[in-house]
């Protein structure tokens, strides 16, 4: 399953994308954002040097999906990731159980073995450099690729240059708006306008354990975001840098200065969701965008 087809108005199959080229969303209310028939949506977002295919619509189409229930979504859902990434996650098994076997140990050996908490469980050291994102086992390599990015990134960048003596100032380019600002605008933990000393009583307010946060943008450097969370008790503020992907020319979002880049912010959540790396703890609980007294934190 390489392309998304549906069922087209006299009975016959259309291709609508190529799932390689996209990456898939579950839209939070598609009758209110894309008038869906049905509120339970999936969003196809197709990545910057995807072409799509005839009949889908102009360059950078977003593709949405109206499924007739919650479960009948997730399981579209599954069914589209793991024929995005079944075959990496296949080989991953592969290699894993060789590695068990040259060690002569079993995996069984492996689930037993008891780490201090979920958020050290979690840390894997990963690289996003490929076509697809891969584990890192050794630590001297992964130490290598995190080394390596950071020296490309520093080299990449080029600070802005001042205007010509007597030059009129460049007229700045008007702000996008709704989803051509990105999709994380639409996101539950996004709180746009938000300021440092708001964002911490909110979190603080909300956060009775650790790993609740937010995102929100960043006012001493515009362009940029910070995520905020709650950690040990405390408050901690991280930005999240844009920087330039110049194999793909795109520019991606890190909290590590480029050692670990993703496309949108909505990837990055998700990825922290399910791996601390390296932030203190895993990101548990979002506080949701909405009015003061009406502000709460999403399980």
């Amino acid at each position: 399953m390489s392309q998304l087809v549906l069922l087209d108005g006299v009975g016959g199959l259309q291709a609508v994308a190529s799932l390689r080229d996209h990456a898939v969303y579950r839209a939070l209310n598609a009758r209110n954002q894309f008038r869906a028939p049905t509120e339970w949506g999936l969003c196809l977002r197709p990545s910057s040097s995807s072409r799509v295919v005839a009949g889908g619509g102009g360059p950078g189409a977003l593709f949405c999906v109206a499924c007739e229930s919650e479960r009948a979504r997730l399981c579209w859902l599954t069914a589209m990731r793991l024929a995005k990434y079944g075959k990496q996650l296949r080989e991953n098994y592969r290699s894993f159980k060789s590695k068990c076997t040259e060690s002569g140990s079993s995996p069984k050996e492996y689930n037993s073995y008891s780490v201090p908490n979920e958020s050290v469980r979690s840390r894997v050291a990963m690289d996003f450099t490929g076509s697809v994102g891969r584990i890192v086992d050794d630590p001297q390599e992964a130490r290598a690729i995190a080394a390596a990015e950071g020296y490309s990134w520093k080299r990449r960048w080029r600070p802005p240059r001042p205007s010509a003596p007597g030059a009129a100032p460049a007229a700045a380019p008007a702000p996008a708006t709704g989803l051509a600002a990105g999709v994380h605008v639409a996101q539950p933990w996004f709180h746009a306008g938000m300021t440092r000393e708001q964002a911490a009583q909110l979190v603080h307010r909300h956060g009775s354990v650790d790993g609740v946060f937010l995102v929100r943008e960043s006012r001493s450097s515009p362009g940029s975001f910070v995520l905020t969370y709650k950690c040990g008790g405390k408050v901690i503020h991280t930005q999240i840098q844009p920087v330039v992907d110049t194999a793909r020319d795109a520019v991606c979002y890190s909290l590590d200065n480029g050692s670990t880049k993703f496309y949108d912010l909505l990837q990055l959540v998700e990825f922290y969701q399910l791996n601390a790396g390296r932030l203190p703890t895993r990101l548990t609980h979002y506080v949701v965008q909405g009015p003061a007294e009406h502000n709460s934190v999403t399980y």
